[in-house]
């Protein structure tokens, strides 16, 4: 594939390692927060959006989830619903002393109401209703990525069309985790915070910040112009992600659907295609553990 056609933006110059005013093109790219809630059903929670907004996370399932929807008081929380027996005493007593904290009044159920009412299949005895999670713009996740750079470089996790809720929860899980400040999710052709999403991500969707934006290539062609390299992970690429200079730099570490990847356009505006280094057989990795390694591979070598 063909690499870009113009140069690095001055505030790139700088990189260890590296020569001065780098050409893009000479970079391999060879390799491969509100209203009601109000229910809505569906036979799969894959790629259930909500109608009024664009990321969705109005439904929190699941003791962690709720537990940090109700400790971070970033979003108001419209009812919550508990069954008793499924909490043991420090546990119930700790989420109705949170919940009072908030001004909140639990509603409690039995557990087949809960069940019913619930959109994942182990809610844990609590379902919450809260206003929705409410996106950043693109301009404000480079700012914060670039911002303390290069004393404290920001990384961003950039998503092209992820489809399954689960790795999507826990792609947010493990970039918070791993001190990521940011996610980038395209506003088609990709799954958005659905309750089994929220669930995965154990509480991380309300603390990390994320933007929606109209198409993944385009937000690349931003985030180079902002001062952020992209980093696309694909299978088999000759480049290693732990052998390029660029890590101690603000970066977008850029990862495909389940079955196809990265699109061609969207790996076409990377500044660099690279690999995770493996030693066993099996080709690849599943795109939430792939993640999860580069980040903290990355968090390793900038620690050191």
């Amino acid at each position: 594939m063909k690499g870009r056609h113009h140069s690095l933006p001055d505030h790139k110059l700088a990189i260890p390692t590296k020569p001065t005013n780098p050409n893009p093109a000479a970079v391999n790219h060879s390799s491969s927060r509100s209203t009601s809630w109000r229910r809505q059903r569906s036979p799969t929670d894959k790629n259930v959006r909500s109608s009024n907004n664009l990321l969705g996370g109005e439904q929190v399932e699941g003791k962690r989830a709720v537990i940090e929807l109700l400790n971070s008081r970033w979003r108001r929380v419209d009812r919550l619903y508990l069954v008793e027996k499924s909490f043991r005493p420090a546990e119930l007593q700790a989420i109705v002393a949170l919940a009072d904290d908030r001004g909140i009044k639990p509603i409690f159920l039995s557990s087949s109401d809960l069940a019913a009412l619930a959109r994942t299949t182990a809610p844990q005895g609590v379902v919450a209703m809260a206003e929705p999670v409410t996106p950043v713009s693109l301009g404000d996740l480079c700012a914060s990525a670039t911002k303390d750079a290069p004393s404290q470089p920001g990384l961003i996790v950039v998503l092209d069309g992820l489809t399954d809720p689960g790795n999507l929860g826990s792609l947010i899980r493990s970039t918070e985790c791993a001190g990521g400040t940011g996610m980038v999710l395209p506003r088609r052709r990709g799954v958005h915070l659905t309750p089994a999403a929220v669930k995965a991500a154990a509480g991380a969707v309300e603390y990390l910040p994320i933007s929606v934006v109209p198409g993944i290539p385009a937000c690349l062609s931003e985030l180079h112009e902002r001062g952020v390299w992209s980093i696309c992970l694909a299978p088999g690429s000759k480049e290693v992600l732990t052998e390029l200079p660029i890590l101690t730099e603000p970066l977008a570490i850029v990862l495909g659907s389940e079955g196809n990847g990265v699109s061609r356009l969207a790996m076409e505006r990377c500044d660099v295609v690279a690999s995770i280094p493996q030693s066993g057989k099996i080709s690849s990795l599943n795109v939430a553990v792939a993640a999860a390694a580069a980040l903290y591979l990355i968090r390793y070598i900038r620690a050191s």
